[in-house]
């Protein structure tokens, strides 16, 4: 089992690091932000993978994954992406 905790403030990860979770998502925060994350989990020593997620799109990722975060998520592929209905009726 993994356990992943989302945050969306700075200030909430070190209780969060304390609970040592798996995984901590760290949603739609700043890319300054998402540094300071890593600074802090390391500086702590914890073994805790940190995701960076919301408003990543092709032009930003390149910029969140220099932040040091160990994963990126992302659900602009599946935003504007047309859909096709299709029935199979007997």
């Amino acid at each position: 089992m993994v356990v992943e905790i989302e945050i969306d403030r700075l200030e909430d990860l070190e209780p969060v690091l304390a609970e040592v979770p798996d995984v901590v998502l760290l949603d739609n925060m700043q890319h300054g932000d998402l540094a300071a994350a890593v600074a802090v989990r390391d500086r702590l020593g914890a073994d805790v993978a940190l995701e960076a997620s919301g408003g990543i799109r092709p032009e930003t990722i390149h910029a969140v994954a220099a932040t040091g975060v160990d994963r990126i998520s992302s659900g602009w592929p599946t935003h504007d992406a047309p859909w096709l209905d299709v029935a199979l009726d007997w």
